[in-house]
């Protein structure tokens, strides 16, 4: 187990800029052999962040390359599978994931065929290709030349690789809507991110934001999401509150219709809190058979559903007191609206 960190470096919080910080147990890092990260947790916005930030060079160009293989990721090499030949991949992935099922909730809206849309952090690409499938002419953008790459090969040239620091200049106020899906807790300063995000945006445009709902899982541990460095923070509503109100924009949460959460975890998806890659970024384990079930399950349409109730309903009948206690969705969906006016 990590041992207790007591000093930590940050002295302010980089969501609120908040002094009210409390240092707690360390979180071994995603690479192995890698020096534990301290975890911290502002009691103003209620953000925990990683206090280390530092990103490895070659770490997602690793995660992308065996992507098939690493938990967490694994499953979205089969969205990617499933959207080429979905006939309608963008209710496909809402099915399998309500990550994607706030990106519906934007395609039906009476204009959406007229919008030019950026996904930020593409992937594989199949977000992007899901939402152009559905009408709407979107471009996607990574900082992984292996992720736009593949994502060119399998859905045509729609993706850029680009630098956050060297944005393309037509890309400036070019935008009716940004989407970051499960981005912002992978970023070392989401107030810049959001700031420069903000900026692809017409005037008026909407920045689409979906991350873990830290709000949703306060019994569990306080840091039970993906392992630092891929995941360096952890927010809830206060935080993207604050995010917007630093970034100008005004912001409102999408309440999705309840749904049970998915077999995620028993199928052998999750890495929370252990190392995934060795020091020379190989992947330290074998797919487990349990994430070979899930795999299978996703490529019946209901079937995955349908087998995550059923495992719900079991883990609910053995620990009662450990399961049911959910204070919202898993997945916080906000969408931050720029100023009519010119910025």
């Amino acid at each position: 187990m990590p041992t207790r960190v007591q000093d930590i470096t940050t002295t302010t919080c980089p969501i609120c800029g908040g002094r009210e910080l409390d240092s707690y147990d360390s979180v071994r890092d995603y690479v192995e052999g890698r020096i534990a990260r301290a975890i911290v947790e502002c009691t103003v916005c209620g953000a925990s962040f990683v206090d280390d930030r530092t990103i490895w060079p070659g770490l997602y160009e690793a995660i992308y390359e065996h992507a098939d293989v690493l938990p967490g990721y694994r499953r979205y090499s089969q969205y990617a599978e499933i959207v080429e030949s979905a006939a309608d991949p963008l209710r496909r992935l809402a099915d399998l994931d309500d990550v994607y099922e706030s990106l519906t909730v934007l395609a039906d809206e009476p204009d959406a065929r007229t919008w030019n849309v950026l996904e930020l952090g593409c992937g594989l690409g199949y977000t992007t290709a899901s939402l152009r499938k559905a009408g709407l002419d979107a471009v996607g953008a990574d900082i992984s030349a292996t992720a736009v790459a593949a994502a060119n090969e399998r859905y045509g040239p729609h993706y850029r690789v680009v630098d956050p620091e060297a944005p393309p200049a037509e890309w400036i106020g070019h935008f009716d809507i940004v989407i970051a899906t499960e981005v912002i807790e992978h970023i070392s300063d989401p107030l810049q991110f959001v700031h420069q995000s903000v900026r692809y945006l017409k005037p008026g445009g909407r920045l689409l934001i979906t991350t873990p709902n830290k709000d949703s899982a306060r019994h569990l541990s306080r840091w039970h999401t993906d392992a630092p460095p891929v995941h360096l923070f952890w927010l809830g509503r206060a935080s993207l509150q604050t995010l917007a109100d630093r970034a100008g924009c005004t912001v409102s949460f999408l309440e999705l219709a309840p749904r049970p959460p998915t077999a995620s975890g028993a199928l052998g998806n999750d890495h929370l809190g252990e190392p995934i890659l060795s020091a020379d970024l190989t992947p330290l384990h074998r797919v487990p058979r349990n994430a070979r079930v899930g795999a299978f399950l996703r490529r019946v349409p209901g079937l995955y559903a349908f087998a995550s109730r059923l495992v719900v309903t079991g883990a609910t009948l053995r620990r009662p007191s450990n399961v049911a206690d959910r204070s919202g969705p898993a997945t916080l969906v906000a969408l931050l609206r720029t100023s009519e006016q010119a910025r």
